[in-house]
Formats: structure tokens, sequence, C-alpha cells
């Protein structure tokens, strides 16, 4: 592969505080030959360094997380990287959480039960800069 098609790859950072999760979405990430997993954090305590670090275009990002609460860590990567985009992914599954996903500057939003091609469906859409909300039941996703 020459650099620049690797170049062209959309890179992700997973934000998981399991370890197990993170390993396997980013050797997922790694098979998806338009996709590169720039590593994982287990909490959301660096994540701005990491993301001004290694540049992501997503930021895959678990909601129950060690540091700071995830949705502020979220908003404030949404201000000072714009082009790093937010997709949560998730197990939880309350009322208003997708508003509350877009308030906070994320793009998207997937359920961990809905597995890689959905996770992939979002990462895809989201760095094409389109919002992505299609984990989760209709009803929710809708402003």
């Amino acid at each position: 592969m020459t650099s620049g098609a690797k170049d062209a790859r959309i890179k992700v950072l997973c934000v998981d505080d399991d370890a197990d999760v993170a390993d396997v979405l980013s050797r997922a990430i790694d098979a998806e030959p338009d996709m590169e997993s720039v590593g994982f954090l287990p909490s959301t305590d660096h994540l701005l360094a990491a993301v001004r670090d290694r540049r992501p275009g997503i930021i895959l990002l678990d909601l129950n997380l060690p540091g700071p609460d995830a949705l502020d860590s979220m908003a404030e990567a949404a201000r000072e990287y714009p082009r790093s985009r937010s997709v949560v992914l998730t197990s939880r599954d309350a009322p208003g959480l997708a508003e509350r996903i877009m308030d906070a500057g994320g793009w998207g939003l997937v359920h961990k039960q809905h597995g890689p091609a959905v996770v992939f469906t979002a990462i895809r859409a989201v760095a094409e800069g389109r919002l992505h909300f299609g984990g989760v039941p209709p009803h929710r996703g809708a402003r």
C-alpha cells in the first residue's frame, strides 16, 4: 500500500475502559481497508492530549468511563479539535441520549450489541460529514 493510500484511511481513536473491547475494536478497525486504529485510551483523562497528538478523524467513545464525564470530554474535544468527530459506542439505553450526544458535539451513536458492521457504517458516515444515529431505535435518533 502506498503512503498516499494509507494517509487517506480514516484514523480512529477508541476510548473504552474494557481492554478486551478496545483490543477487538482496534483489530477490527485495522482489518478494514479504509480505516486505521491510532490507539485506545481506558479513560477520558488524557483524551484531549491524545486527539492533539494522534489527530484521529473519529473518536469512538464509550460513555461509562473513568475520568471526567464522557459527554463533557466529547464537547471539549469538539470545541478544541473540530476535525475529530465523535461517535458514541455504548450499551446504555436512556431516553434523550441521542439529543444529549448531539448537544455535546457528537456525530453518532451506536449500541455495542449491534456489532462491527454497524460501527463501521457509523465511522464511514461520520467521516464523510453525516450524522449517524442508525444504530438506535428511530424515535431516539430524530430531533
